[in-house]
């Protein structure tokens, strides 16, 4: 039905309550406890302690790609088109708890002889479950409000709640230390890692779908493919957006798969890696709060870009470490620095998602909010992928070997992979998202059009 009002929730200016934003929020963490490490850890871990190798695994993150490039439009398509008791977001999360859980469970836990068969087919699993869960919540955030400020709040929460998942991640081998005898990323650790996640993220999915309300339908829901496949055609703002994803995705995919490496393998300071990460992720939840007040003074789309372009340059400062002769002191300020500055990577983006949904509600009248949303999260997969399989067999190629004494082209290679694509990827990346068209002038007119086409008593989407 045209308009469908059907799942009472906030609109447009409504003031979300916080009891409902951490609610939404919860699960947040949890994923955090295994999105972080597929990209930081996994790689590294598998290397050292099963008999998969760096380049098979590389190539094995761009072929699951593949396999996402299917799930994630499906998912997406499938979800705009749900109508249940539960609302068209709520089902699919609860189908994609039971299966991320359990491919957890068995990805941070691989035999010493696992293969990288055993890493394909649980790696599978666990994107699977991501794509089942994460799709569809991102819909149901972006649907919450349509208000540009309000929609950085929401991206706020969700980030600070992923920040703190994070966090919990390296501090579990702390906690386990008196244990394992190391606070390093062992397999006793992960093991931790596997049985806390399996506990927190059913709980917290069970919350979230029973604590908050579905958000209001302001359209028709999501038509047919040939709908979808037009809105991508003409949503100029979408491809800019998309473009200027891909190429952060590119870079972050890059870095990510290389720090594990650069800190604990080269610069020998693996026992130190889960305090980074511990002051991190703290800086990271701290530093947050100021992103949103630079977002409502400069926009999202300009502060997003700013981070960026600082970002790379500070993580220049790592050509001058030396094993064996680093000063602590001054890769904990590196950390720091970067941490403060990463904030911004997970507020902005979802929050100018959906002023992009919103453009395409205006021109097309139909909302595909989690196929979008599916676009989004298929486009970073695909391209942190890239980031992963250029830099892993970089690695190779080079001559590094994990736990070998690096010669120069083995330096020389890994800060290609820590500082040269990501260099080249983020400034990129921040051209193209500094000259994004929707600002919150251009997205209150795209509102209020959008509000001139409701029928007589519909709420207005400005003032709930």
């Amino acid at each position: 039905m045209a308009h469908e009002q059907e799942n009472s929730g906030p609109t447009s200016g409504q003031r979300l309550s916080a009891r409902q934003l951490l609610a939404y929020a919860l699960p947040a963490s949890s994923i955090a406890l295994f999105i972080l490490p597929m990209n930081i850890v996994i790689p590294a871990f598998y290397a050292a302690n099963t008999q998969a190798t760096l380049t098979g695994i590389g190539l094995v993150a761009g072929f699951a790609r593949l396999f996402d490039a299917i799930t994630d439009p499906l998912i997406g398509y499938l979800s705009d088109l749900t109508r249940s008791r539960l609302g068209p977001r709520k089902p699919w999360l609860l189908v994609g708890t039971v299966i991320g859980s359990i491919s957890v469970y068995f990805l941070f836990q691989p035999p010493p002889d696992a293969g990288l068969l055993y890493y394909v087919l649980a790696s599978t699993g666990v994107f699977l479950g991501f794509t089942l869960f994460e799709i569809p919540n991102r819909a149901w955030g972006m649907e919450m409000s349509h208000d540009y400020f309000q929609r950085a709040r929401i991206s706020t929460y969700l980030a600070v709640f992923s920040a703190v998942g994070s966090l919990v991640f390296w501090v579990i081998p702390i906690i386990m230390s008196p244990y394992t005898g190391s606070t390093a990323i062992t397999p006793a650790a992960m093991t931790g890692i596997a049985w806390f996640f399996v506990f927190l993220f059913p709980l917290s999915t069970l919350m979230s779908v029973s604590f908050v309300p579905q958000g209001k339908q302001i359209s028709e829901a999501g038509a047919g493919l040939r709908t979808l496949i037009q809105s991508v055609r003409i949503n100029k703002p979408l491809w800019r957006y998309c473009a200027a994803v891909t190429a952060w995705g590119i870079g972050n995919g890059a870095f990510s798969s290389v720090l594990l490496i650069l800190f604990a393998d080269y610069l020998k300071l693996g026992n130190h890696f889960p305090f980074m990460m511990v002051v991190f992720f703290v800086v990271q939840t701290l530093t947050m709060p100021l992103w949103m007040k630079l977002i409502g003074r400069f926009g999202k789309h300009r502060s997003l870009a700013f981070s960026w372009v600082i970002d790379v340059i500070s993580r220049g400062a790592v050509l001058f470490f030396v094993p064996g002769d680093v000063n602590v002191l001054l890769v904990y300020g590196l950390i720091v620095i970067i941490a403060a500055l990463n904030g911004a990577s997970y507020i902005a983006p979802m929050a100018i998602l959906g002023d992009v949904i919103d453009y395409d509600i205006l021109k097309t009248g139909k909302n595909k909010a989690a196929s979008f949303a599916a676009l989004n999260s298929l486009l970073i997969k695909i391209s942190s992928a890239i980031g992963v399989a250029v830099a892993l067999p970089t690695l190779g190629l080079f001559g590094y070997e994990m736990g070998v004494e690096a010669d120069y082209m083995a330096w020389l290679g890994l800060m290609i992979c820590y500082v040269g694509i990501p260099g080249v990827t983020y400034m990129i990346a921040s051209w193209l998202i500094w000259f994004f068209p929707i600002d919150a002038r251009r997205h209150r007119t795209i509102v209020r059009r959008i509000e001139s086409r409701l029928p007589t008593g519909t709420e207005d989407l400005n003032h709930g």
